[in-house]
């Protein structure tokens, strides 16, 4: 039987897997739909994170009992028992429990690092992280985007939502969002704008798609569009200064800062305005981390293996 090893990244809009032999050799990398514990709840997580799995293990020709190690790192794994949910699927799949190793998606960046660290991850939903010199982590934010996911996407795409329902009103303008907007979903009065974003506003990447048409109309000289990503990004940045404040003074000096996510990879005035802000109140540079959330993963399904 070949032995392998297992990242997963999951998020609410995205999952994806990867799959390495023990000699470092790729076996490939998968993606499907993503979803949240927390917010998808159970019965379709269980749902989405097999129909990943047990496809990606059958078109490799692999079986859950040659995994040497797996890291799921995943969004909506908040409490010790949506661990424990998360545990118990993919040990009804045929992983070994001592295989496992089950952490939030942020926190898989600060899994084994020695050094003080903090992360910020702004993608479908937002949380930040922090890891003091003697390795306990603190959490700020990412509860769902009902109480924070503050300047996430879904948060940037409701505030779209907001903006194009005012210029529909007449209250503000912001014509260049709003045919952007148009173009992608029409909307022929408030009523109708009203009845989409209720129903959505569950279906986080629904609305957290609109969060791209804010940096292109920004882009194209729209001041309501500019003004949505500097809130959205001071948003952000308040969630990272929380995290940094809760580590001992002794760790700020050394503290090594990360941005990931969408919305920090790909919108450069938000990553401007964080990274700006950062500077001004701590002296402290952000970089990206030298892999992706994925790669993380797979990193600690290694060494989490060389342990046991």
């Amino acid at each position: 039987m070949q032995t392998f090893f297992v990242g997963l990244d999951i998020g609410g809009t995205s999952g994806r897997l990867i799959l390495e032999d023990t000699s470092g050799q790729s076996l490939g990398t998968y993606t499907s739909p993503g979803c949240t514990l927390n917010v998808s709840g159970y019965e379709e997580s269980r749902l989405r994170y097999r129909e990943l799995v047990l496809h990606a293990l059958a078109a490799a020709g692999l079986e859950p009992a040659g995994c040497r190690g797996i890291c799921v790192a995943a969004s909506g794994i908040d409490t010790p028992e949506q661990a424990e949910q998360c545990r118990k699927i993919f040990l009804e799949m045929g992983f070994a429990d001592e295989s496992l190793r089950i952490v939030n998606d942020c926190e898989v960046f600060l899994v084994g690092r020695t050094q003080p660290a903090a992360i910020l991850v702004a993608g479908t939903g937002s949380i930040a992280m922090a890891r003091g010199s003697r390795g306990d982590i603190v959490r700020k934010g990412g509860w769902g985007q009902l109480l924070s996911d503050e300047g996430s996407a879904f948060h940037i795409g409701l505030q779209v939502l907001r903006a194009i329902g005012d210029h529909m009103d007449g209250r503000l303008s912001c014509p260049i969002l709003y045919d952007l907007v148009s173009a992608q979903q029409s909307f022929p009065d408030t009523v109708a704008l009203n009845t989409f974003a209720m129903e959505h506003i569950c279906d986080k990447p629904a609305i957290a798609g609109l969060a791209r048409l804010a940096d292109q109309a920004a882009a194209e000289g729209d001041a309501i569009a500019a003004h949505i990503l500097l809130k959205s990004a001071d948003d952000l940045y308040a969630i990272l200064r929380d995290a940094l404040q809760a580590l001992p003074i002794r760790d700020l000096e050394n503290v090594q800062v990360l941005l990931w996510g969408s919305v920090l990879v790909h919108c450069a005035p938000v990553a401007a305005r964080v990274r700006q802000r950062l500077r001004a109140d701590f002296s402290l540079r952000a970089e990206y981390p030298a892999g992706s959330a994925l790669e993380e993963s797979l990193r600690v399904a290694r060494s989490s293996a060389d342990r046991s």
